[in-house]
């Protein structure tokens, strides 16, 4: 206390009235100023570049959802141009059924075929000595099981230890040519059946299915494989299989009877319904037109310019579409592209179908119309395979490899994205600190001020008295 009281009142005063200019040049921070907020503003200011660089990853993200779509649309015009190449603008279908086989498909041309099926391909079957229980392994010999598949040895089975059952199992898990179950037929008895999972066979009848070891099961063929056998115009014919569909091209035979009678096909063609068919394929390519148009039409100065797929390869493909259209397939006679057939390119770079056009070409040469599409190598649906190919392959494909960028470069940005944020971070605890330690000081400066004037007051108190 004498301390203070030794404190002349003017020099009270003036460190009283400095304390006062001091918390007056602070600004009261410690009363009004919420250093919160301030600290969120000093932060976001600096968080600009971080923004960016996440507008941008959002940007690549809509690349890549188009790429995807392009990639899609692509894959969905290879699709309808395959089917118009199988399948025909124009089916040349079987006028008729028959007993023995039926007929699905297209043949290329008109025409007509002489069919004979004289005998239906089968499997080659075994079966083993009878059993008195199917659950039993006392009951089968011990030892190696295995068969020979065209001149080919299969897994071995070892049978020790298991029961019927057990080696119709392992049969199915070990030997994926063949399909084995056990058979009761009712009286107590029980075999093991083995049959091949494939009709016909590629070396001789007897050597489609043998036995290279048999502990004791007592396995015998039950059913020797048969090829089919037909003639189509008296040209004698064999295949492994009752599904044929090498013969006539696009048209596949399912054999069903093996009455060895001649039955007259007919091929006609049938336009009742080329208008959809080849409307599904214009629908596939205004589709992917129309995605196109959007990426080449926009304007890049604007802010989406940042979300467009790059220029060139969105022109390169459009400008593939477009020469489908001009592409000349049959090189003579009235109907040789795209065009022939009535597709017209519109204004915005999609196509509509003239159906005048396309039935005067249909009745002009339907043959023609179909081959369009598919012709080898040179046809349209091989046409828009390679460019599909060239787009979408896995590893090689424009679309692909530019997508597969765009993915990397957004990982890159992730790391540097998780460098700027932790940096913000940073600068937000360190001016959190500065700030906190400058409040402390202020603080300090108003206990002062209080103190002061406590003093002051006292001082101009005993003066007075």
């Amino acid at each position: 206390m004498s301390n203070i009281l030794s404190t002349t009142p003017s020099t009270a005063a003036q460190l009283a009235s400095l304390t006062s200019s001091l918390l007056q040049s602070s600004g009261g921070v410690t009363s009004s100023l919420n250093t919160t907020e301030i600290v969120a503003a000093l932060v976001q200011a600096d968080s600009v570049p971080l923004q960016n660089l996440q507008q941008k990853q959002s940007d690549y993200q809509v690349q890549i959802s188009t790429l995807g779509s392009l990639v899609s649309q692509l894959q969905a015009l290879g699709t309808a141009a395959s089917a118009l190449s199988t399948g025909g603008v124009v089916p040349m279908q079987a006028s008729s059924t028959y007993s023995d086989f039926t007929v699905t498909g297209s043949a290329q041309a008109a025409g007509s075929y002489d069919i004979g099926v004289t005998m239906l391909a089968q499997e080659a079957k075994m079966r083993s000595a009878s059993y008195t229980s199917a659950q039993d392994a006392s009951l089968i010999p011990a030892g190696n099981l295995q068969f020979s598949i065209d001149g080919k040895n299969t897994a071995v089975i070892d049978t020790t230890g298991k029961s019927l059952a057990d080696i119709a199992d392992s049969i199915n898990q070990d030997v994926p040519q063949l399909t084995a179950s056990v058979v009761a037929d009712g009286t107590g008895k029980y075999f093991l059946n083995v049959a091949r999972n494939t009709t016909g066979y590629a070396t001789t009848s007897a050597a489609a299915l043998t036995v290279v070891s048999d502990p004791g099961l007592g396995l015998t063929v039950t059913q020797n494989a048969q090829n089919a056998e037909l003639t189509v115009d008296k040209l004698p014919i064999q295949r492994t299989t009752n599904t044929i569909s090498d013969i006539i091209p696009g048209v596949t035979l399912n054999l069903t009877g093996q009455s060895g009678a001649d039955n007259n096909v007919v091929f006609a063609a049938n336009s009742s319904g080329s208008a959809a068919a080849l409307g599904n394929f214009v629908s596939a390519y205004n589709t992917l037109a129309t995605t196109l148009t959007t990426q080449l039409d926009a304007d890049p100065t604007q802010a989406y310019g940042n979300t467009l797929i790059d220029y060139s390869t969105a022109a390169n493909i459009e400008n593939s579409m477009q020469q489908l259209l001009s592409q000349v397939v049959v090189p003579s006679g009235a109907v040789c592209s795209l065009a022939d057939l009535g597709l017209e390119l519109q204004q915005d770079g999609t196509l509509n179908l003239d159906t005048t056009t396309l039935n005067n070409a249909i009745a002009a040469n339907p043959g023609a119309v179909n081959a369009i599409f598919s012709t080898a190598t040179t046809g349209i649906a091989a046409s828009v395979q390679s460019l599909v190919d060239g787009q979408t392959n896995a590893t090689t494909g424009a679309l692909v490899n530019e997508e597969s960028s765009l993915n990397s470069s957004i990982s890159d940005m992730s790391t540097e994205e998780t460098d700027m944020q932790n940096n913000l971070n940073l600068e937000q605890a360190t001016l959190t600190a500065q700030f906190t330690a400058m409040q402390q000081l202020v603080s300090s400066f108003t206990r002062a001020n209080s103190y002061l004037t406590a003093v002051q007051s006292l001082q101009n108190s005993n003066a007075s008295g």
